[in-house]
């Protein structure tokens, strides 16, 4: 299945606030924000439990590439590295 860059951010929200036990809008602005530290509260573990949720909803594997240098760790790197899944 095919997603748009809507659809994959709304996912990807979603898992987010699942994490942060929140249910508060993400503000556009801050999807370049770091998941980790302390403006979202995402820890390691957290992050983690992102990832493996990413993979299931999306019927995706994610590879060492994918997460280094950083790319993991806001939501438009994982909106970018999502999209090149569907893209390859």
């Amino acid at each position: 299945m095919n997603y748009n860059r809507e659809q994959i951010i709304n996912k990807i929200v979603t898992i987010v606030n699942k994490v942060r036990f929140s249910s508060q809008p993400i503000d556009e602005k801050d999807f370049d924000t770091p998941l980790i530290g302390r403006y979202f509260g995402i820890d390691d573990e957290d992050l983690v439990f992102i990832f493996l949720e990413l993979m299931e909803e999306f019927k995706i594997k994610f590879t060492s590439n994918d997460v280094s240098d950083y790319r993991f760790n806001s939501i438009n790197k994982i909106v970018e590295t999502i999209e090149n899944k569907f893209v390859n």
